[in-house]
């Protein structure tokens, strides 16, 4: 997941993202992936911040049971100085138009570069 600042004033990011792969706000919240670092990210004006996203389990005995999601929603975590407001909706990347989630999915904590954001979910 990649989040721009669109403001001209600094944005502190806390945790990791409260991320659902389904619709609506009754759909589960995607459990992070250990825990997130104690150091909030800071994202500049017009800066960017990652978060790594892992959608699905290795189903090795056949049995389990995908669901699919075209998008996702992701509410932030604001650190201390930042007003965030409302739910942000993320589309999957270009040629993507579903993607099978289960509950093994798992989201990193903010991280200042793609590469440091995606380290822990390529591990998996």
């Amino acid at each position: 997941m990649t989040v721009t600042n669109r403001a001209k004033t600094p944005c502190v990011l806390d945790d990791a993202p409260q991320v659902r792969l389904k619709a609506g706000n009754a759909a589960p919240i995607v459990e992070p992936l250990g825990e997130p670092d104690t150091e909030p990210v800071v994202v500049e004006g017009g800066g960017k911040a990652y978060a790594g996203l892992y959608v699905f389990g290795n189903d090795e005995g056949g049995e389990a049971e995908y669901d699919q999601s075209d998008r996702f929603t992701a509410t932030l975590v604001a650190g201390e100085g930042t007003e965030l407001s409302g739910t942000l909706v993320f589309d999957l990347p270009d040629g993507l138009g579903t993607v099978s989630v289960d509950d093994a999915a798992r989201v990193n904590g903010w991280a200042g570069t793609e590469g440091l954001a995606m380290r822990p979910v390529d591990q998996l």
